[in-house]
């Protein structure tokens, strides 16, 4: 086994990895990948207002019985980008960042349009500070939107950024 301080291998795609290679390419994908890349790249394809257009799903996903979100916050850059900072007080025990995803996926997914892009990441080095609270484990970046062959309207996107810090739903007093 080694160190978990030691420099990962390259040639590895996970720690037990065997093969070092994949079984194929995903070059099938390209041409959608590439058609939302145009129309995200066009001067004011972002839509306004992404807080009249996205939040109130949002909101209402969070507010929903069950719902692992609290604390949710939200803002809009200077590019029109959603900004929601929040709380996940999910379980996932065995694999907590795995859960931390697969209800960031289910969230994005209430404002998905038929194009989406969406990257999960640790923030970087500096870290980000939620707005008052503790520091977000992952960011997930979303551009979303309908290509102009997709709407009978004109193509048209959003842009989103979640800030999420994981909290342990063990830690928490329960309310009298």
């Amino acid at each position: 086994m080694t160190s978990p301080h030691a420099a990962p291998d390259k040639r590895r795609r996970w720690d037990d990895d065997e093969r070092g290679t994949g079984v194929a390419d995903a070059r099938a994908s390209v041409p959608a990948l590439d058609a939302l890349r145009a129309h995200a790249d066009r001067p004011d394809w972002v839509a306004e207002q992404p807080e009249a257009h996205l939040w109130p799903h949002l909101e209402r996903a969070i507010r929903a019985p069950g719902s692992p979100w609290r604390n949710a916050t939200w803002t809009v850059d200077d590019g029109g980008r959603l900004i929601v900072e929040l709380e996940h007080h999910g379980s996932g025990e065995d694999r907590p960042m795995a859960a931390l995803r697969a209800d960031a996926f289910a969230l994005v997914g209430q404002v998905a349009e038929i194009s989406t892009w969406v990257r999960v990441a640790e923030p970087g080095q500096a870290g980000t500070t939620l707005a008052g609270r503790a520091r977000a484990d992952i960011e997930v970046q979303v551009v979303t939107g309908m290509l102009d062959d997709e709407t009978p309207f004109a193509g048209h996107g959003h842009t989103l950024l979640i800030r999420i810090a994981r909290v342990n739903p063990h830690a928490i007093a329960e309310p009298d």
